[in-house]
């Protein structure tokens, strides 16, 4: 937020010392306009032109100092947003924002003992899928996994297969959600690692539901994951 009002200030400083220039061409546009209006008729054609040769190189100018005022607002601009988003979004570091990769690397490498998953689809837990091997080897090491999904037919049986596929390693339970868990967005999914904060690790990514083949996750709010842990709580007890 107040990058932005950084940036806001910067243009307005920048727009009104060039304010002026728009103003001196209408000016002078009217006084040639006038003048040309008044001799024309005395001094012939070849003035005229003169005129308007004078009148283009003059707009050209402008125009080049305005563009002159312009450019590094739109230049400094760039460079503070990037500066800011390379911050935020590192590769190989864990925050407000990550992708599946990075997200893979956390959980693979994260001392927890437990996490759970709120997916529509689990198409990202598949066979060859990016988190298929990572959530195996967790299971063999001790990391129990709870995954919640819709009441549909297709979600039932991906979530029966995935029972299926890691049966043995360790233990994971599917376990189904009303409709209104999915009703406001329909990709909607949630990953809580160390739930009962066992560890003192307990943190949460919401995955964000953005058009494209790159996934990404942002962290959400510790009174968010609380929230989501209290409405689902009863459903692992069960």
């Amino acid at each position: 937020m107040g990058m932005a009002m950084d940036l806001r200030g910067i243009a307005k400083e920048r727009v009104k010392a060039s304010i002026w220039i728009p103003g001196i061409v209408a000016l002078l546009t009217l006084v040639l306009g006038i003048i040309l209006s008044a001799v024309q008729d005395k001094i012939g054609w070849a003035p005229l032109i003169g005129a308007l040769i004078i009148c283009i190189a003059i707009f050209f100018l402008s125009m080049k100092v305005l563009l002159s005022q312009v450019l590094p607002i739109s230049v400094e601009m760039f460079e503070k947003l990037q500066s800011q988003v390379d911050r935020y979004v590192e590769k190989g570091a864990i925050t407000w924002m990550i992708d599946n990769e990075q997200m893979a690397e956390y959980e693979k490498t994260n001392n927890v003992n437990e996490v759970w998953l709120v997916t529509c689809d689990l198409a990202e837990d598949i066979p060859d899928a990016i988190f298929f091997d990572v959530v195996q080897k967790n299971l063999e090491r001790g990391v129990r996994y709870r995954y919640f999904i819709p009441h549909s037919l297709a979600a039932q049986a991906r979530g029966m297969q995935l029972v299926e596929n890691h049966a043995g390693a360790g233990d994971i339970r599917v376990i189904t959600l009303s409709d209104d868990f999915f009703f406001l967005v329909s990709r909607l999914d949630f990953t809580i690692y160390d739930p009962k904060n066992l560890n003192g690790q307990r943190c949460g990514y919401m995955g964000l539901p953005l058009d494209g083949t790159d996934r990404f996750h942002c962290s959400m709010e510790s009174q968010f994951v609380d929230l989501m842990i209290g409405k689902l709580n009863s459903l692992v007890e069960k």
